[in-house]
C-alpha cells in the first residue's frame, strides 16, 4: 500500500454474504506491515444519515502494546464517487488500512482491532504486529 488507507478490493478482502449488512475485517502481514482489509454494506436507512463519501465516517479502534488509538483514516484523503457502490441492499465498499503506519511506533505484540461505520461495528480482530 502506498497510502495508509485505500478503497480497493484486495486479495485478502473479506466477503460479505449476499444481502448481509455490516462490516467484515481480516488482517494480513504485507511487506512487514500489518494491513487490515475490510468490506462494508450498510442498509440505506443507516447510510442516508452519513454524508457521502461514507468512507470518511470509518473509525478504526486499535489497542496495541503501549497504548491505543481511535482514528478516522479516510478523514483527509481524496475519495472518488466510485469508491462506494450503491446496491439494492445498501451502500457497499472495501477498505484497506496499514495499521503499522497508522499506529506509528507501536511495540511488537498482539493488538485488537475494531472498525465502525455509523451504527455498525465489525468483529474484534486479534492480530500480531
Amino acid at each position: 500500500m502506498k497510502l495508509p488507507a485505500d478503497t480497493r478490493r484486495h486479495a485478502h478482502s473479506p466477503e460479505l454474504a449476499p444481502g448481509a449488512h455490516g462490516i467484515a475485517i481480516a488482517a494480513a502481514v504485507e511487506d512487514g506491515a500489518l494491513v487490515l482489509h475490510g468490506a462494508f454494506r450498510i442498509p440505506w436507512r443507516d447510510a442516508e444519515a452519513i454524508e457521502p463519501p461514507r468512507h470518511r465516517a470509518i473509525v478504526l479502534v486499535a489497542s496495541a502494546p503501549g497504548g491505543y488509538a481511535v482514528l478516522s483514516p479516510f478523514c483527509e484523503q481524496v475519495l472518488c464517487d466510485d469508491d462506494e457502490q450503491a446496491t439494492s441492499g445498501g451502500a457497499f465498499g472495501w477498505f484497506n488500512l496499514d495499521v503499522t503506519a497508522l499506529l506509528g511506533e507501536a511495540r511488537p505484540g498482539d493488538c485488537h482491532l475494531l472498525v465502525s461505520l455509523g451504527p455498525h461495528t465489525s468483529n474484534v480482530l486479534r492480530a500480531r504486529i
